[in-house]
């Protein structure tokens, strides 16, 4: 166990956060739960063209940040506060995090934004 067993048990509950290839089920899940599907036989810079241009939206950047921080905070209170896995959390967390998001950004953006948050099945 390196590091006191925090590296494992990151490595075994979400993966590297902020890398879509990772195969953990938990942040696939999230991923997919917003409609972004990473294909892993890409090159990142690729994988990460594909799934933008899978998406067709121009909101992809907003919803990959927002995700990405949900994922990491998720994960950081599963390591150092002995939470457990809960993609209704995770869920939870993006909605809330996207609302500053929503008050920012220009109208036709808040827009898309706005279907998008709406058209979620959670």
């Amino acid at each position: 166990m390196r590091n006191g067993g925090l590296i494992d048990s990151q490595e075994r509950c979400c993966g590297t956060w902020w890398d879509p290839r990772t195969t953990i089920a938990f942040s696939q899940s999230c991923w997919v739960s917003l409609g972004i599907t990473w294909d892993l036989s890409f090159p990142p810079l690729d994988m990460i063209i594909r799934a933008r241009s899978d998406f067709e939206g121009s909101i992809f950047r907003e919803v990959v940040l927002v995700a990405s921080w949900c994922i990491w905070c998720h994960c950081n209170d599963i390591i150092f506060d002995h939470g457990s896995l809960s993609l209704a959390r995770c869920k939870t967390c993006f909605v809330g995090e996207m609302a500053p998001v929503l008050l920012r950004d220009k109208p036709r953006v808040k827009l898309m934004l706005d279907n998008f948050m709406s058209s979620l099945s959670f």
